[in-house]
């Protein structure tokens, strides 16, 4: 799991990662799992533009 932090222009100020150990990998399966289906089965993010790509 991560949180980005940018500036208007989209670039990337502060990065904050969770990096998965035998600790806490259960929770963030499950966080993960929660998110996929709000995502590809409830169509959460259906009305949300994305940017260009960078590199294409």
């Amino acid at each position: 799991m991560y949180h980005i932090w940018s500036d208007a222009e989209g670039m990337c100020k502060k990065l904050n990662l969770l990096v998965a150990t035998n600790h806490n990998i259960a929770g963030i399966e499950k966080s993960l799992m929660h998110t996929a289906k709000q995502v590809f089965e409830d169509k959460a993010l259906e009305g949300l533009k994305l940017p260009d790509p960078w590199i294409k």
